[in-house]
């Protein structure tokens, strides 16, 4: 089985920037990278706006179990951590 690569994009109201960054990120996307929004519970759109362009987006209380990468790039937060391995 080939690897896998999982994205993880934390938000947190970022409305106002998510679609122009996950546009972004669609040439990835296309090559087979999993594009996972994790949302920390935005006020905002945020969710919405991104549900269209990203692979999935989770919501902090779905939890990290649902990622399906073998290897996770997490960027941005310092609380981003990727699930555990098998």
């Amino acid at each position: 089985m080939p690897d896998r690569f999982s994205i993880i994009v934390s938000t947190l109201n970022e409305a106002a920037t998510i679609e122009a960054l996950l546009t972004r990120l669609r040439e990835l996307q296309a090559s087979g990278v999993e594009i996972l929004v994790m949302d920390d519970g935005s006020l905002d759109d945020t969710v919405v706006r991104a549900r269209p362009l990203a692979s999935r987006v989770l919501v902090r209380s779905s939890g990290d179990a649902s990622m399906s990468g073998w290897r996770l790039a997490c960027l941005d937060r310092p609380g981003c951590r990727p699930a555990r391995g098998p």
